[in-house]
Formats: structure tokens, C-alpha cells, sequence
């Protein structure tokens, strides 16, 4: 099935009675909370997504299983985690955020099309100590009861936007961090122009993150130029190094 935007809010729903039933089954979340704003402390930092699969990168799975994975981001530098919990286009699941979670001693963002409580709800007991909201798929209403429902998770929302015209829309939330996606979601083109203009009109006040692209340091160290960001969200070209950690090592070693 080719990567369609419209209807990810359909497959969420759909969706949602096995959530409630992990949920039930979970029923206690049994982790430490991670703070993402204590580890943003170095020259470059970077959040380390697991993900399986991607609709523009197609399969990304290797030799290397998720905790060994995780471990070697970790050994690499990471700052956070991220786990890619969609299931239907990346292949990922909230059981594989539960078990990176429960051995996890970095901030874990949970990364999804977020629309619904139950998917919060849910992403609390695996562990998650961030929760992404996107706000092209969100209206404002049901993002800001979604913002301050993770919020009440002691969680940390992260809102996205990929233009700058999505910036005026987020700001009512007063948001603490703000990932700025290089890839439009809707045609799945790479466009690091857009993206830079976005990050460089993003107010001081906000904690920017760059996601998407990031193929060697020379990205990372275009980007920082152009915006002053230090914080990246990188996946697939981890994923496919063969050697996430030292791969990762080379992506901070900028200067």
C-alpha cells in the first residue's frame, strides 16, 4: 500500500481497541521518567530512531536486533531515542517501545501519527517519556487537548511542522520544543530549503530539532551553519550503516 497521508487517522482509529487492550494488559507503567531537556547538553545532539521501514526508504531492518540497536546508539552518543511506533507503513509497534523503554536509559520519544488519547495513553505505560504530535494532521483544538494530555502524563510534547507557515499555528501551545521535519509528509519530497527557512523562524524561546535527511556530518554541519540548531533527529541513515554506533560517533564529530 502506498504512503498516504489522509488516511493515517483511519488506520489510527482502526487501531485503537488493541491499544486498549495492551493498555490493560500493561496497566502500570513501569519506568523512571527521562528528561530530554537534561540531555540536550552537548555541541551536537542527537536523537537515534529505530525504525524498520519507511515508505520512502523502503526496508531498513539489518542484522542487528532493536536492543542491540538501542545499545550501540547509546555506546554512539545518542541523546534520546526515538522508536517508530506506526505500524502499517514503518513497521514498528508499541510492544517494540515497551521493550526498548524497559532497558532504556535515555529519554524515549514515541513517534507516530498521533490523534487520539488512547494512543497517549498507551505510549505512557510503554514508557515513552515524549510524545510527537504533527501539527499538518492536527486542528488546533484537538491539538492543544492532545498537548496537554501528554502533559499530564509528565511526558514532553513535541510538536512538528515542516513550513513556516505551520509556526503561527503551534505557538498558542507556547511550545518548549519544536521539530522542524525536511521531508513533506504529503508528497514524501526532501526539501532542505524549506526546512532551514522554517528553523531559522522558529522564536528563541523554543528548543529546535531538525529531523529527516541526515545522510553524513556534512549535513549536520550545513544545517548548523545555516540555522545554529544543534539537535538532530537521524533514523534511517543510522539504521543502514551497518554501524550505528560508529556512524553516529562520525555524526558528531562535526568540528
Amino acid at each position: 500500500m502506498s504512503f498516504r497521508l489522509e488516511n493515517m487517522k483511519t488506520i489510527k482509529s482502526g487501531e485503537i481497541s488493541n491499544m486498549k487492550a495492551l493498555s490493560e494488559k500493561i496497566k502500570m507503567r513501569n519506568r523512571d521518567h527521562f528528561y530530554i531537556q537534561e540531555t540536550l547538553c552537548d555541541k551536537i545532539n542527537i536523537i537515534a530512531e529505530l525504525k524498520h521501514s519507511s515508505p520512502s526508504a523502503g526496508s531498513l531492518s539489518g542484522d542487528l536486533s532493536d536492543s542491540e540497536i538501542v545499545n550501540k546508539y547509546i555506546s554512539g552518543g545518542a541523546s534520546a531515542i526515538s522508536v517508530l511506533t506506526e505500524t502499517e507503513y514503518f513497521g514498528g509497534s508499541y510492544e517494540h517501545l515497551q521493550a526498548v523503554s524497559s532497558s532504556c536509559v535515555k529519554p524515549v520519544l514515541c513517534k507516530d501519527f498521533i490523534y487520539f488519547e488512547e494512543q497517549i495513553e498507551t505510549a505512557y505505560l510503554c514508557g515513552a517519556d515524549m510524545v510527537l504530535l504533527i501539527s499538518r494532521v492536527l486542528d488546533k483544538e484537538t491539538m492543544n487537548r492532545l498537548y496537554n494530555k501528554i502533559k499530564s502524563y509528565n511526558m514532553t510534547p513535541i510538536v512538528e511542522v515542516h513550513e513556516e507557515r505551520e509556526i503561527e499555528n503551534i505557538m498558542f501551545l507556547n511550545p518548549g520544543i519544536v521539530l522542524v521535519n525536511m521531508r513533506n509528509l504529503e508528497t514524501l519530497e526532501m526539501n532542505f530549503k524549506t526546512g532551514i527557512e522554517t528553523l531559522r523562524k522558529l522564536p528563541s524561546s523554543v528548543t529546535p530539532i531538525s529531523a529527516s535527511g541526515i545522510e553524513s556530518k556534512e549535513d549536520i554541519r550545513y544545517i548548523m551553519n545555516e540555522t545554529g540548531t544543534n539537535n538532530f533527529l537521524v533514523g534511517s541513515s543510522l539504521m543502514k550503516s551497518g554501524d550505528p554506533e560508529k556512524t553516529l560517533q562520525e555524526f558528531k564529530d562535526v568540528y
